[in-house]
């Protein structure tokens, strides 16, 4: 369900370009990461780091915010 949310969002925030190639997950020495995407005028990075069991947000703004990967329900997992 990770990965799926983190394409979602990279599907929704990447410009269109020709069969989406820009919204595929990148593989990194950690685990999965996408390219930098653009919200409110900020570009931001969303990882999987699948050594640490986190997912990683982090903005150009300085702003980096973890959240666990851990199973969750989907209610729960929108609220937080």
């Amino acid at each position: 369900m990770w990965t799926q949310v983190v394409g979602k969002l990279a599907l929704k925030l990447s410009p269109l370009t020709n069969h989406y190639w820009n919204t595929a997950l990148q593989v990194t020495p950690r685990g999965l990461a996408t390219l930098p995407l653009t919200a409110d005028h900020r570009s931001i990075t969303i990882s999987l780091d699948l050594v640490a069991h986190q997912l990683v947000l982090e903005s150009s703004d300085g702003k980096k915010t973890t959240v666990s990967l851990e199973p969750r329900s989907w209610p729960s997992f929108i609220a937080s």
